[in-house]
């Protein structure tokens, strides 16, 4: 019976260490994509944003002016960046005191590993209910903060970087504002014209003389000639779409790490009594 239980707990441990392996892989893989998001992501924007018909419709806007070569997408990609990095971490951390636990016969690593596993387990079902939710506080907050730096930097000439980068952004993926034309209400005050609803970056493109232009819709902006869905959910929409399998990965993902919890308790339980052997 002894022989039998060092054996199975010499398979968990294997087994353990083969699935930690994977997750050092996937936390590295995860680390490298924040850094890209954080850091480069924006120049990777900057390059495909300012090609072709964009850049037309940049210039067709503010007549004579060249598209900023300063802009900056940081407001947007900073906290997701940040965000990735910091997953990364946590799931390369907690791997390695899993392998290491498994591979030496360490009973502290592998009781913190599971202590930490719990704990993120709980995290990932929280996290997944909030960001599932285009309305949970994370979205609100994230929401409040960027129509802030709105209401204080944006200007329809796009003159400062975050103003040329909302421009575009709002070009590129067909939205109006950070939660709609509303965001815009203080709009006329800039302008000194109190028929002016939303900027031109907001109304919808057509063909003329070979290129895109934006339509004339800034003081009857409509459905027709006009973009109505903020950037912040066409974000969020291009995210989800497609991504039906998403939330059933994370739970197969979450059910992977109980099981983890199981085979460290049983390798801990067997360390106690000396019958699990080296690998």
């Amino acid at each position: 019976m002894g022989s039998d239980s060092s054996v199975l707990a010499d398979i968990f441990r294997i087994i353990l260490i083969l699935i930690n392996i994977c997750f050092v892989l996937i936390g590295l893989a995860l680390m490298a994509c924040g850094i890209v998001v954080k850091f480069f992501l924006g120049v990777i924007l900057k390059s495909s944003l300012l090609t072709g018909a964009l850049e037309d419709v940049y210039q067709g806007i503010n007549k004579g002016q060249e598209v900023p070569k300063n802009l900056d997408f940081g407001a947007f990609t900073n906290e997701a960046g940040l965000a990735l990095i910091i997953i990364g971490v946590i799931i390369f951390g907690i791997s390695i005191f899993a392998c290491c636990g498994a591979c030496y016969k360490w009973r502290p690593f592998l009781v913190v590993f599971s202590i930490l596993v719990i704990i993120l387990v709980i995290g990932e079902a929280a996290a997944t209910g909030l960001l599932a939710s285009k309305t949970s506080p994370i979205h609100e907050n994230a929401r409040k903060e960027l129509k802030n730096l709105l209401k204080v930097e944006y200007n329809c000439a796009g003159t400062n970087a975050f103003s040329a980068t909302l421009n575009l952004l709002m070009f590129g993926m067909n939205c109006c504002g950070i939660n709609g034309q509303d965001d815009f209400k203080t709009l006329a005050l800039k302008y000194k014209d109190a028929s002016v609803k939303i900027p031109p970056s907001c109304c919808k493109l057509v063909e003329e003389d070979n290129k895109k232009k934006p339509m004339e819709c800034q003081k009857s902006p409509t459905g027709d000639n006009s973009y109505q869905t903020g950037c912040y959910d066409s974000f969020l929409n291009l995210l989800t779409s497609g991504n039906k399998w998403a939330i059933p990965i994370v739970v197969a993902v979450m059910l992977l790490q109980v099981l983890e919890v199981v085979f460290s308790a049983y390798i801990i339980r067997n360390i106690g009594k000396g019958s699990v052997g080296a690998v």
